[in-house]
């Protein structure tokens, strides 16, 4: 699957996001450089949002500054909204070009793409070209665990895919014009010249689990869960309706230990996105709410759900709770109806090609088989073990999880603690060893664990 999208920064001026949301399907926003914020970057992500468009956010790499505080101005400007494409680093600082880059380099753009990998809990993209990487990146094979996104704006867009570079197989995105041709007025832009791009969504670098199951479940290697059936099947025919038709989806199911086991069970995002949908829907069964998730280039449904827990205009985190499973009559009356779709359901919610194979095979995507594609198990929220401190100076440790909570103290940058468990961007640490923990109020009794953003910590290999 396919996307076309464009990449902005404050250099191509104002954005009439009308016209933009119309000419494209997605748009990669510069957020920082080195130690600066983008100073169009808070209003163009969030006008980005408003008009629906997928958005991913792009770091400019600068050799010489701290990655560590280039991650923290990156993560600082995105404010918790982590849109819907991967973060991405673009490496092509020119003042380090011509010559290969040391190991001290290399190693410090490794750790700016680890503290971004450990916020999302998914690799950014590298955005680089052929002849930078080449000439600067001599031993760059540890890349290729990272998805590309490439520069290559000599080969046709005709010829179907890029000359990639390094050690890389394949690219998940593609910049093929870096001027549109001075066509940036048709694309809304301020700015006569606009970077125009495309997503091969199947290596997009997006991670997809189950919407259902226990955390370890939706990241263990079995898709769906064990103990998860799909009652009906994609594509399969259908008849419970009282009308023949094909099915867009899966009716997921769990029957053990005992008969409708599934109701009240929880529905998770299957990845990061945008709520573009959560209401009633009268045709859809006895408990017939739904809720649309739009992500990078699909569009997620989530059917014969109560107690939702979103609203749209939600940015949504993958793994997120969003429902739980209610009555949808039928066969199996409780059950998740689930399907990934290529077309807009944020606007037809209740879409149903009914029996037109043929419309359905092209606006619905197999939902098993896309999750086993782009499902990479391994990334429980409760992860444990030692992680180091990153950071500058020391890291504050919170009584609970938020920021709302009282500090107990900080631990210094570099120091390695413990974790117990990993929820929600907040990771509980053990405090019981003790020595590590600068007390803020030294009349108070430390307790067992206290809690740090995970985008303060590094796991230790």
């Amino acid at each position: 699957m396919i996307k076309t999208g464009v990449d902005i920064s404050v250099w191509n001026g104002s954005v009439n996001w009308d016209v933009l949301s119309k000419k494209a399907d997605f748009v990669m926003i510069k957020a920082s450089e080195g130690d600066l914020t983008d100073s169009a970057f808070a209003h163009n992500w969030a006008n980005a949002r408003a008009a629906k468009m997928s958005r991913g956010a792009y770091l400019f790499y600068r050799c010489g500054v701290s990655p560590v505080i280039q991650a923290q101005t990156f993560l600082t400007a995105l404010g918790g909204d982590r849109g819907e494409l991967p973060y991405v680093v673009d490496v092509e600082d020119t003042a380090a070009n011509h010559r290969p880059w040391t190991e001290d380099m290399v190693n410090d753009l490794r750790q700016c793409l680890a503290i971004l990998e450990n916020n999302r809990g998914a690799k950014p993209l590298i955005y680089t070209a052929n002849w930078y990487w080449h000439t600067n990146i001599v031993s760059g094979g540890w890349a290729t665990a990272y998805g590309l996104w490439i520069c290559d704006i000599v080969t046709p867009l005709t010829d179907g895919k890029p000359i990639l570079t390094g050690q890389w197989e394949k690219a998940a995105m593609w910049q093929y014009s870096g001027d549109g041709n001075g066509r940036g007025a048709d694309y809304g832009v301020q700015s006569r010249d606009i970077d125009l791009d495309i997503l091969f969504e199947e290596v997009s670098g997006m991670e997809y689990d189950s919407p259902v199951g226990t955390a370890e479940d939706r990241a263990g290697i079995t898709v769906w869960p064990t103990g998860w059936v799909d009652a009906t099947g994609y594509a399969a025919w259908y008849t419970a309706t009282g009308v023949g038709c094909y099915h867009t989806g899966a009716d997921l199911n769990l029957n053990i230990p005992f008969w409708d086991a599934d109701n009240g069970s929880p529905v998770y995002s299957v990845a990061d996105g945008l709520v573009v949908y959560a209401e009633r829907n009268s045709p859809w069964g006895v408990d017939n709410a739904i809720v649309v998730i739009k992500h990078a280039a699909t569009w997620s449904r989530y059917a014969h759900v109560r107690n939702i827990t979103v609203r749209a205009g939600d940015n949504i985190m993958r793994g997120q709770k969003i429902a739980m499973i209610s009555n949808g009559g039928g066969r199996y009356p409780n059950h998740l109806h689930f399907d990934i779709a290529a077309i807009d359901l944020g606007t037809t919610p209740g879409d149903w090609p009914g029996a037109d194979l043929d419309r359905l095979k092209k606006s619905y995507l197999d939902p098993l088989a896309y999750i086993i594609e782009n499902h990479k198990p391994g990334k429980a929220q409760s992860e444990q073990g030692d992680y180091e401190v990153l950071g500058i100076g020391r890291v504050r440790v919170r009584a609970a999880p938020g920021t709302a909570s009282s500090i107990i103290g900080a631990i210094s940058t570099g120091k390695v603690v413990n974790v117990k468990a990993v929820s929600q961007g907040w990771a509980r640490v053990d405090l019981a060893a003790g020595g590590s923990l600068v007390r803020m109020d030294t009349e108070i009794e430390i307790p067992l664990c206290g809690f740090m953003s995970v985008d303060c910590l590094r796991k230790k290999s």
